[in-house]
């Protein structure tokens, strides 16, 4: 049967090696690949050990990747990296440092370097304690994302925190970066994926979507608190969290693609009124809530919080504000007090608009 292929082959006027290239080349490209972009802050950049330690850790995790390229690094940078980084450095929104990774430019890196998908990481400090006995510390927040590069869309979003115990942000980005390879378990399909999945059901359910701060986030008891209540006082079985560690269905990473880049260009938190009626319209969703949890004021030590909720419900098929209700701790409280507090005025103060009522 051998004897009779290679007579075949060469009647067709190729080699037994020409073959089997051409049989490894097929199977390679059926492979997605992926590659990696890790974004630090200059702290951490400028502690070279560290940097050294946390690749070799990334590409003990990700041995499938076709390249982990750290920005500043001291490792040589191919030209498709250089362009990429040109391009996210000249964006108006990253004029002081660099804050925002749009999407589009994430997709043209990986079609230059022949990726199906990019992963993105970033790492830099997020919050800053001192006291009389501890002196210093400084916590670690940790992001990463992979896209879609022929359909420009988010797979998955996650973020990560680490408390730390000195004022040396390296070493909690050294404990960051461990923890997202413990934890992190996206890898690419043994098939590409498709991009027709759509909801086909006509019932319109309701939807809601809660936004954290970094102070609650950071507090995985805390996230769980707030995601039962809402999912209590909504009857929902699915309470998206920007950004916990849950992972995220296409239409929220889609969400959150719009709010970063609007945020991005304000330098300021920013969600659009359009962004949740794409999202309300994506889920065959209405109306659809936004829970909005934020920090509007500390004590010195960060031991106490002032918590503030904003609540906003959009009828997605109208395309209008239905309410808007405001939640306050007013004073400053221990974060687990702040978010029962907030949670407690939910439950039994809020009240979900009625759509038919509206029309």
């Amino acid at each position: 049967m051998k004897k009779l292929l290679a007579i075949l082959l060469l009647l067709l006027g190729i080699t037994p090696t020409a073959w089997a290239n051409l049989n490894d080349s097929s199977n390679s490209s059926a492979q997605p690949s992926l590659s990696v972009v890790v974004f630090m802050d200059k702290k951490i950049i400028a502690d070279g050990k560290a940097v050294t330690q946390m690749r070799e850790v990334l590409k003990e995790k990700f041995k499938y990747a076709n390249s982990i390229a750290i920005y500043g690094d001291d490792q040589s940078k191919s030209t498709e990296f250089l362009e990429f980084v040109e391009k996210i450095k000249t964006d108006p929104s990253n004029e002081k440092d660099i804050i925002s990774i749009n999407i589009g430019e994430l997709a043209k890196y990986g079609r230059a370097i022949k990726s199906d998908y990019v992963m993105l990481i970033t790492v830099s400090p997020c919050n800053l304690y001192w006291n009389f006995w501890s002196g210093v510390r400084v916590d670690t927040k940790g992001s990463v994302s992979v896209i879609d590069v022929n359909t420009l869309k988010y797979l998955t979003y996650m973020n990560y925190y680490k408390e730390g115990n000195n004022a040396f942000s390296s070493d909690g980005a050294k404990l960051l970066i461990k923890k997202l390879a413990a934890e992190f378990n996206w890898s690419p399909p043994f098939t590409k994926q498709s991009d027709n999945v759509t909801n086909q059901s006509e019932d319109k359910k309701p939807a809601v979507i809660v936004f954290l701060p970094d102070v609650i986030l950071k507090k995985p008891e805390l996230v769980e608190m707030v995601r039962k209540a809402v999912s209590t006082k909504f009857q929902v079985s699915d309470v998206p969290i920007y950004i916990d560690d849950k992972p995220k269905t296409p239409e929220f990473l889609n969400l959150i693609s719009r709010v970063e880049t609007d945020s991005a260009k304000q330098r300021t938190f920013i969600l659009r009124k359009e962004s949740l009626v794409a999202y309300g319209k994506m889920l065959n969703a209405n109306p659809v809530t936004a829970i909005i949890i934020s920090n509007v004021g500390a004590e010195k030590d960060n031991s106490n919080y002032r918590l503030k909720e904003d609540i906003f419900v959009v009828d997605a098929e109208a395309n209008k504000y239905l309410s808007n209700i405001v939640f306050d701790t007013v004073g400053k409280k221990k974060r687990q007090e702040g978010i029962e507090f907030l949670m407690n005025k939910l439950q039994l103060e809020f009240n979900l608009p009625n759509l038919k009522q509206t029309e």
